[in-house]
């Protein structure tokens, strides 16, 4: 029976195959961990040009599948240097091209397949981590580093390469926090090298909080709420109104680290000279920072530049306008923004990714990552070099470009050499990747390097600067300007305070509803200001308003009662028939200091919507009725 015959003989072909098989994986796999150890000790001993080339082919190339093969057999011991040498083809890829080749391509990985590498690595990071003895040692420093990589492309908003729930894994996430909140020596040893390597592996607020904490703790770290005995350790700054940013830099530029970290308390002047009668418990200090700071680092002060998203980095050209004391108003600024950051305050302004990204990494530039540094800061010119990377390379050469690049300077026209006779060397095939870092290099580090420093080293006065390596970019400018979304009314609402309401009767639960609803309805610049009114700052804390301090305060004040001599008032009519006070037209006014708002009991939302608005937009200091 021919028929019998095929069968037989395929059951025996399966049985063969069966038998074979676990060798051939075998074979693979040794011969793939043996090819990684020599491509790993090459790629050591080569120069530059050569391992990018060496690595460009084999995460790049169409026909190699080495990287996928090479994953399932690397991610199993730390010491193995398959795992080295795929960290190292990862790293390469993702710094050479982005989320849109790599989907496209599927090389050198697929998105899948760098899900997996994300969650192999960091357990064994975790776990190496553990032993403090190692905790620096090349394997760790070079799987830290590529992850480091993936996970700063992984944070902007456009590329996304691995979601934060891959990250902030929950199991290891809670065990470290749990070992944290018991305070077990043998067990918090680990953080330390965690906050070091892998950081994000922790979430945001609990980082932030960890931070925080740790500043708080400082015993020259300023609290709004002072003991009478301690009232003398203040230093004091007298402020004119007009005058906020010159009297500031006066001041502040005289304070020593210590006196910058402890209680600096505002006295205020109006505009003739007179001392204002509000008492800086807090309010007036966050008042004067957040308005010292919106001056500070306005474009027309001529120290900040905008990019086309209108984000903010260094002028190179800040020397023209302010001349050599130009670092010493950088210097200035970053301890406008330490002392703003240890304080929890918000300030408006939006820093460019590219000028954060120094900051995050402690006052240093990535020279790998340039390239991707400059998308932020000059889009057309990233545009353009990028061209240039996979332009076709027989045409290179007859682009007319030199290791020379022109700029403008305050409306002259520049032109510098990148290398020493840099005019009479044409860009190539062969060159013009180090063209293209060099460009980078030139506009990112070379024209602005000596303001970045004089501002992170004014920074580094206020706070440690290793406590922000610990955040990304995007988790950088969330920490120093807050929420920039529309503002949260109901988070506001979740985690507000009553005072003098009682909740039993209906016309308290009324005016609360009327107050609520007339706040929701808000455009968002009035939510600002109404946030801004109450706290001195326009924007939601980084934490959101759970991390508020004091909490979002609500005092009832009924018509019929007078104010006490301490509480700050409006008025907005003139005195009743009567000679006392006409209290229907009472406005509802705010003690920075303590986050609350004394909201008289109108007895419609007309009035409420009306004398809530008169009040915000009305920016009346802290003078007393």
């Amino acid at each position: 029976n021919p028929f019998k015959k095929k069968k037989k003989k395929k059951k025996k072909l399966e049985q063969r195959r069966t038998k074979t098989e676990p060798i051939v994986k075998n074979d693979r796999r040794k011969m793939c961990q043996a090819l990684s150890g020599i491509l790993w000790h090459f790629l050591i001993c080569v120069d530059d040009n050569a391992r990018f080339r060496i690595l460009n082919a084999l995460a790049f190339h169409p026909k190699v599948s080495f990287c996928r093969s090479l994953m399932k057999v690397a991610l199993w011991r730390i010491d193995d240097v398959s795992t080295l040498t795929l960290a190292a083809i990862l790293k390469h890829a993702l710094i050479v091209s982005d989320k849109k080749l790599i989907k496209a391509t599927g090389l050198p990985l697929r998105l899948a397949e760098l899900h997996v590498c994300v969650k192999k690595i960091i357990p064994i990071l975790i776990t190496v981590c553990s032993n403090v003895e190692v905790s620096s040692c090349t394997e760790i420093e070079t799987l830290a580093a590529v992850l480091g990589v993936i996970h700063s492309r992984s944070s902007a908003k456009e590329e996304r390469l691995v979601p934060n729930a891959i990250w902030e894994e929950r199991k290891i996430s809670n065990s470290i926090l749990r070992a944290i909140q018991e305070q077990d020596p043998s067990r918090t040893k680990i953080l330390h090298p965690v906050l070091r390597h892998i950081p994000y592996v922790l979430p945001f607020k609990e980082r932030a909080k960890y931070i925080l904490d740790a500043v708080s703790a400082n015993p020259h770290q300023a609290h709004f709420f002072v003991l009478q005995e301690e009232e003398q350790k203040k230093t004091k700054l007298k402020i004119r109104r007009g005058r906020v940013l010159e009297d500031g830099m006066i001041y502040i530029s005289k304070l020593s680290s210590d006196q910058l970290r402890g209680r600096l308390a505002i006295n205020f002047y109006d505009e003739f000279g007179r001392l204002e009668p509000g008492v800086d418990a807090g309010g007036l200090f966050k008042e004067f920072w957040t308005e010292l700071a919106k001056a500070a680092f306005a474009p027309s002060m001529g120290l900040f530049k905008c990019a086309t998203d209108g984000s903010l980095y260094p002028h190179p050209d800040s020397d023209l306008t302010h001349g050599h004391s130009h670092l010493q108003v950088f210097h200035f600024l970053g301890r406008v923004l330490g002392k703003a950051i240890i304080e929890g305050i918000t300030i408006s302004p939006q820093f460019n990714p590219a000028f954060l990204a120094f900051i995050a990494r402690g006052g240093g530039y990535n020279h790998l990552n340039l390239l991707e540094d400059l998308k932020s800061l000059d889009p057309d010119l990233h545009k353009n070099l990028k061209f240039l990377t996979l332009y076709d390379s027989d045409q290179v050469q007859f682009l007319g470009l030199t290791f020379s690049v022109t700029y403008d300077r305050v409306g002259t026209t520049c032109t510098k050499e990148l290398i020493p006779n840099g005019n009479s060397i044409d860009i190539t095939a062969s060159n013009r990747l180090s063209y293209v870092q060099r460009i980078a290099k030139f506009h990112l580090v070379d024209r602005m390097e000596a303001q970045a420093n004089a501002f992170v080293q004014g920074l580094a006065h206020a706070i440690d600067l290793h406590r922000l390596t610990i955040f990304s970019v995007p988790e950088l400018q969330l920490l120093i300007s807050g929420i920039q979304s529309d503002i949260n009314i109901d988070d506001l609402q979740k985690y507000a305070r009553y005072e003098n309401f009682n909740h039993l009767l209906p016309s308290d639960r009324k005016l609360l509803t009327r107050f609520w609803n007339i706040a929701k309805s808000l455009p968002a610049d009035d939510k600002a200001n109404l946030l801004k009114f109450v706290t001195s700052c326009e924007r939601a804390p980084p934490l959101g308003f759970a991390s508020l301090q004091p909490p979002f305060t609500i005092r009832k004040i009924p018509l019929d009662s007078f104010a006490s001599s301490t509480s700050s008032f409006f008025w907005s009519g003139p005195p009743s028939r009567s000679g006392g006070e006409n209290h229907k037209d009472r406005l509802p006014s705010a003690s920075t200091c303590f986050n609350l708002l004394k909201l008289p009991a109108y007895e419609s939302e007309a009035a409420i919507r009306k004398k809530l608005l008169l009040a915000i937009r009305s920016n009346s200091g802290f003078d007393l009725s």
